[in-house]
């Protein structure tokens, strides 16, 4: 890495625009604080993922004012189903049914927060909704932020850290690199990114 000037400076620096680093980088953004964030790919997850948002992340939703439109997204599961999740030999005749995890629907989460008031339960109720669908609208939103400078179709490569930051060297997609100078750095692309490799960070546990 050389000691020229960075092409580009930022206060935070945020690799991986999956749920993690596009929430975040809004998040920053509705405090005032400029970031960059990068994303090797162009687009937003077509495959399958996440399925379940859980009530703690739905309470994040609801600190920003998002609670109520994630929930309102065509493709998420209506207040009213269950989220009950079956577990079976086969889906054909004859299947046997292993277990079930029994988890209620979003109206009926909310009578139960309604009905105990006492502080143990959650504020929101979980969401079921497609990493597809959360990843798409999220975006959107993400890149309308002003403080947010999002790059898509960028590969992050290294960084070299010292005590007044972190210098990293990014490519697009026709292989030109950059530098970008920023006081911090955070990975947010996932257990075997590349962030963690290069801060040698173990990860702890295998793959799902």
């Amino acid at each position: 890495m050389t000691t020229q000037p960075p092409d580009s400076t930022t206060p935070i620096l945020i690799i991986g625009g999956g749920p993690i680093g596009i929430l975040l980088a809004y998040l920053l953004s509705r405090f005032g604080i400029p970031c960059t964030l990068i994303e090797q790919n162009t687009h937003t997850t077509k495959w399958p993922k996440l399925d379940l948002t859980n009530c703690r992340s739905m309470e994040i939703l609801r600190m920003l004012g998002l609670a109520d439109e994630f929930r309102a997204q065509d493709e998420a599961v209506g207040e009213e189903y269950r989220f009950d999740s079956i577990f079976y030999t086969s889906m054909g005749e004859g299947g046997r049914k292993l277990a079930a995890w029994e988890l209620p629907s979003v109206r009926e989460g909310r009578e139960k927060i309604r009905r105990i008031n006492d502080g143990s339960l959650e504020a929101e109720p979980g969401q079921r909704c497609s990493q597809i669908v959360f990843e798409r609208w999220m975006k959107e939103k993400c890149l309308m932020e002003p403080f947010v400078d999002g790059r898509f179709g960028v590969k992050f490569l290294e960084f070299q850290e010292d005590e007044n930051g972190v210098t990293a060297v990014v490519e697009d997609q026709e292989g030109k690199r950059q530098t970008i100078r920023s006081r911090y750095l955070v990975g947010c692309d996932g257990g075997g990114g590349t962030v963690r490799k290069c801060a040698e960070i173990r990860m702890t546990g295998g793959p799902l």
